[in-house]
């Protein structure tokens, strides 16, 4: 049976585990002693919240289907938002404000730049594919800049990013409801705080 480290470990009224009950010890990388409990399911404890035996509780079990639900929903919401975006970059025109959203996002999240991302928000089959248009076809310089500052949001916004870092996508999300898009109900979640 393995060993785990007290830092994981509760008891089942929620108070930590103590240095005393441990009954195993292994060295850090740093040579510091780690302590553990190797029968904890046998001494009634619980691991990382849940209760003895590995089982969740109803709380649990409500926030993991929550979850699941919301990571579920931006999936979804990522896939429809990706194929409105298509649609954005391909314009004759650009989105009104594009030329300065572009400039804002680029001048402080260059460093984010998805070329994969902005590929297939054109619908170029690769980076490589995507950086040709932008040179053969001069006319959309513009669509090339918004597809670069769109991909620096859509490079990293995953099925989780709704739990964090919510504060970073909302101003996005909100520019993107403005050139017209229907936010989903957790991409709307995403933009309050």
């Amino acid at each position: 049976m393995k060993a785990v480290v007290l830092r994981e470990l509760t008891h089942q009224d929620g108070s930590p585990v103590t240095q005393d009950e441990a009954d195993a010890v292994h060295l850090s990388h740093y040579g510091e002693p780690v302590y553990a409990v190797v029968d904890w399911k046998a001494r009634g404890l619980r691991r990382n919240g849940s209760a003895a035996g590995g089982g969740m509780t109803e709380e649990q079990k409500a926030e993991r289907r929550e979850v699941v639900a919301n990571n579920r929903a931006l999936d979804d919401a990522n896939e429809v938002r990706r194929e409105w975006l298509a649609g954005l970059v391909k314009r004759a025109k650009l989105a009104p404000k594009a030329s300065e959203f572009t400039a804002a996002t680029l001048a402080e999240r260059s460093s984010r730049i998805d070329r994969n991302a902005a590929a297939k928000i054109t619908g170029k089959s690769d980076q490589y594919e995507f950086a040709l248009w932008g040179s053969k076809t001069p006319s959309k310089a513009g669509h090339v800049l918004l597809a670069l500052a769109v991909s620096t949001y859509e490079g990293q916004l995953s099925k989780t990013s709704w739990r964090g870092h919510r504060g970073e996508y909302a101003a996005y999300l909100t520019q993107l409801a403005e050139w017209g898009y229907t936010l989903s109900e957790i991409e709307q979640t995403m933009t309050t705080k």
